[in-house]
């Protein structure tokens, strides 16, 4: 009986792009840890996904419009995490559910969280082409949170003498600090009870 060939499936033009999109996108997070943003070139990372130089090149067009493809799809990864566990919730509850799902996200996948920061702090020049993408980042996430606290507070669940802007600025520095020092020094930093923490601290927002 003549032996059976397994059929070889084809994948799609769209399904070939995704693939060497996802690719090169993995290739930039390990390269960008081992040797930071300025060592990392197009043409490494095209090698180490298995492309060429030019590939990258024509995908993303320069070095900076790779990173900022990179910035999006760690935030995008970080929101698959995310919108489930918020969806319906207000106030108090809303933010305590990020910060569980910040943790998970971190410790699932640390190696985006640490590229993530790195490319943050490059856009910290203001000429830096990655400026917008972090600033449009911060943003988003900082005016989600004040719209949680607002609802609470019109609900009667958050206390009514808390500024929504504000302590959504506030929530947010305390997330990244504690984020930064756990990247910065894992050895000494407890990264779950840092964020067990600040559950405690946000919890005290609740009226009555």
């Amino acid at each position: 009986m003549p032996e059976r060939r397994e059929r070889k499936v084809r994948r799609s033009q769209a399904e070939r792009t995704a693939l060497s999109d996802k690719r090169m996108l993995e290739a930039s997070l390990v390269l960008i840890t081992r040797r930071g943003c300025e060592k990392t070139t197009l043409q490494a990372i095209g090698q180490a996904a298995g492309y060429s130089r030019g590939l990258v090149s024509h995908r993303f067009g320069s070095k900076a419009g790779l990173f900022r493809a990179v910035m999006r799809w760690i935030a995008e990864c970080w929101r698959r995490e995310l919108d489930p566990s918020v969806a319906g919730l207000e106030g108090v509850e809303a933010l305590c559910a990020l910060i569980d799902a910040h943790g998970r996200f971190a410790r699932q996948g640390p190696e985006m969280v640490r590229v993530l920061f790195i490319l943050w702090f490059e856009s910290l020049n203001p000429q830096s082409e990655l400026r917008p993408v972090m600033l449009e980042q911060q943003r988003r996430v900082r005016d989600e949170v004040a719209v949680w606290i607002q609802a609470g507070i019109d609900s009667g669940t958050v206390c009514p003498e808390v500024q929504a802007p504000l302590q959504a600025a506030q929530f947010c520095a305390t997330l990244y600090g504690i984020t930064y020092q756990w990247l910065a020094d894992p050895d000494h930093v407890d990264l779950s009870a840092m964020l067990a923490e600040l559950k405690s601290a946000t919890r005290r927002l609740q009226a009555g």
